[in-house]
């Protein structure tokens, strides 16, 4: 616990992860590199990474949504 209080208390606080950067900034992010890759590993030695399976879903769902709010105000600010 001290460990992990004397990394938060000491890093930058305006760090961003780049996950949260790319899907910030409309861009694909890298969580089947990351979480897709450790659930597809877990699958190979007949593990479920339950966890690690939602994040990845949830990350798609998530940029899918972005993506098509995003076409949605494209489409209204080239009728206006």
């Amino acid at each position: 616990v001290e460990e992990v209080h004397t990394v938060s208390s000491t890093g930058n606080p305006l760090h961003r992860p780049s996950m949260y950067q790319d899907f910030s900034r409309g861009r694909p992010t890298e969580v089947d590199h990351i979480n897709g890759y450790i659930a597809r590993l877990g699958r190979q030695h007949d593990l479920i990474c339950h966890l690690h399976e939602f994040v990845t879903l949830q990350m798609h769902l998530a940029e899918k949504v972005r993506d098509q709010a995003g076409e949605a105000e494209n489409s209204q600010a080239s009728a206006a």
